[in-house]
């Protein structure tokens, strides 16, 4: 083999590493949890559960998160579209980082989101986004009618 073959052989080798996820897109459950410090996340089209609703990311509409290396006047903000399941049925939400989101008797919330974003690092793929999200029942209401 040539030198010409053989780094045109290594060049192979690391495209086919690119495309299989070993270049630092997770391809596992057990990566994708390292990925959020605060627990288990979930990436777009992956179902989280919880005792009270079930919530799957659908997409990524917006994401003006202040890159971790450089200073802003605030910390922005990500909007995400999710379907939620619960015992009422299925929805399609709108959830956004900076305030939770009340449907029917839950509360949701986004928690963490990773990756954090830099100013090498943007736009993120969407692939490459993980989610840990947060369900809390909603009190009860200090009166029923009736």
């Amino acid at each position: 083999m040539t030198p010409r073959q053989a780094l045109s052989a290594a060049s192979m080798l690391a495209l086919l590493q690119l495309g299989t996820g070993c270049a630092g897109v997770p391809n596992d459950a057990a990566e994708l949890e390292a990925e959020c410090t605060l627990g288990p996340c979930v990436g777009i089209g992956t179902w989280q559960s919880f005792a009270d609703a079930e919530i799957m990311p659908v997409e990524v509409v917006s994401d003006s998160r202040c890159p971790a290396d450089a200073r802003c006047v605030w910390p922005g903000e990500l909007t995400l579209e999710a379907r939620v399941l619960t015992d009422a049925g299925e929805a399609r939400l709108v959830l956004n980082s900076a305030k939770p989101t009340d449907h029917r008797d839950v509360r949701l919330e986004i928690v963490e989101i990773a990756p954090i974003p830099t100013t090498q690092s943007m736009p993120i793929a969407p692939s490459a986004y993980r989610f840990r999200f947060e369900v809390t029942p909603l009190g009860t209401p200090k009166f029923a009618p009736g």
